[in-house]
């Protein structure tokens, strides 16, 4: 298994001092369909490579290889598909692939993306079948087989597109396992089978859709995977062991969920709750229209899109906006993180949005990940956004909002020093402390 993130920091200082892009001179990834699919990639080309890091990585490498190998085929399972260099590569590869590519709502328009796409692939030889669910078919996932066995994945939050690569937060799981390849493959071919007219509804009733598949089962390494669309009463199937596992974790829980505020089911309850418990916790949770900030003393930091501006203190650059005015969101991520250095670490993702509604009407996968390697890395990719969205509610917030920020200066004679929460008993910052020490 490889794990990889995109950077989602187009409006941050490390950005800035790379490619001097205040003004915004990054091409709007949100712009119309047509334009998405025929923008000049070359110009931008480094910035590309920097913000998708290493999920783009990934999903490059994973195209490029099936393109060079005439061996190996290439079954997608596609939400959105608004990246030109990944739609030439699927040109590339051409009569070796199928896709199944959403038509839910806009994404079904005689002009988006997704249709223009799916003309593209099929004039390449490929195969298409359009469809949704009740809702969409949300899975970002790309199966590998070589003489027509499966041999690798990729899956997780991160849409083939410029926003999903560029801007948001997301990762992209490749497992080179045929087990898990396997699993996927069933999948990709329950929704494919030509014969079935309402693959959504016959899903809910393929027992695909009916238990965690463990794909994995070593000492401290453990891997599972449930897929959806859930009849009604499957629902509870998927989530209750994220929110068991939010609520019977010990020492910390980190998380970073879209669209919190239409989250419905046992795991919203779970992290509501987080709040009212003395272990650590923290979490960013996209909304539509802003971002919220779940601090560790049970407080919340609500803010638009956040950058810094006009207001940014020196030595600090004023950030490009990100595009607040069109309708995006900055973190895409959709995962869990309990105990990451307890005795049961665990890792909960996929492209599922942890919502009960969604789990009942959308195409997704959700991974379970029991092994403390991968935990550690998700916990780093936490702590890397919490830090970064922190600070600028702190900009926005109190005394200080629409005031230019300076340093403080240095505690003088018997004033406390800034690390002394730290050490007083039952504080905050005190779990904190012990948290990441031990």
């Amino acid at each position: 298994m490889n794990v990889g993130f995109t950077r989602g920091f187009a409006s941050s200082q490390a950005y800035a001092d790379r490619f001097h892009n205040e003004a915004g001179i990054l091409p709007p990834p949100a712009s119309p369909a047509a334009d998405n699919l025929t923008h000049d990639m070359a110009p931008f080309k480094k910035e590309y490579e920097w913000l998708g890091f290493e999920a783009r990585k990934l999903v490059m490498q994973t195209l490029q290889e099936v393109e060079d190998d005439p061996t190996l085929t290439l079954d997608a399972l596609i939400y959105e598909c608004k990246e030109p260099l990944i739609l030439q590569k699927f040109e590339a590869i051409g009569a070796r692939m199928r896709a199944v590519i959403d038509d839910h709502g806009e994404q079904g328009d005689a002009d988006s993306a997704e249709t223009i796409s799916a003309g593209r692939i099929v004039a390449a030889g490929g195969e298409v079948r359009r469809m949704h669910f009740s809702r969409q078919q949300h899975n970002k996932v790309l199966v590998i087989k070589r003489d027509g066995v499966p041999v690798k994945a990729i899956a997780g939050s991160t849409n083939f597109s410029l926003r999903g690569l560029y801007i948001q937060a997301n990762n992209v799981l490749l497992f080179s396992d045929p087990t898990v390849a396997k699993l996927f493959a069933d999948v990709f071919d329950a929704y494919w089978d030509p014969a079935v007219k309402d693959a959504g509804r016959l899903f809910r009733k393929n027992p695909l859709s009916k238990t965690w598949w463990i794909a994995r089962d070593k000492p401290a390494s453990r891997v599972s995977f449930c897929f959806s669309p859930h009849a009604e009463a499957d629902v509870e199937l998927s989530l209750s062991p994220i929110a068991s596992a939010i609520e019977e974790a010990q020492s910390s829980v980190l998380y970073a969920v879209v669209f919190l505020n239409q989250l419905t089911g046992q795991v919203r309850d779970a992290l509501e709750e987080l709040v009212q418990r003395s272990l650590f916790s923290y979490g960013v949770a996209q909304r539509t229209g802003g971002l919220t900030v779940n601090k560790p003393d049970g407080s919340k930091g609500v803010l638009p899109f956040a950058y810094l501006g006009e207001k940014a203190p020196e030595p600090f650059k004023s950030e490009w906006n990100g595009n607040t005015t069109e309708r995006s969101n900055m973190v895409h991520h959709k995962f869990v993180v309990t105990d990451f250095n307890g005795a049961r670490p665990m890792v909960f993702t996929g492209s599922s949005n942890m919502a009960a509604g969604g789990e009942k009407d959308n195409g997704d996968h959700l991974i379970c990940i029991e092994d403390r390697q991968i935990a550690i890395a998700y916990a780093i990719e936490a702590l890397r956004m919490f830090d970064h969205f922190h600070f600028r509610v702190k900009t926005q917030e109190g005394d200080n909002k629409g005031q230019i920020l300076t340093l403080a200066k240095p505690p003088q004679g018997k004033a406390k020093p800034w690390f002394a929460p730290y050490y007083r008993a039952g504080h905050v910052k005190e779990r904190d402390r012990e948290l990441f020490i031990s």
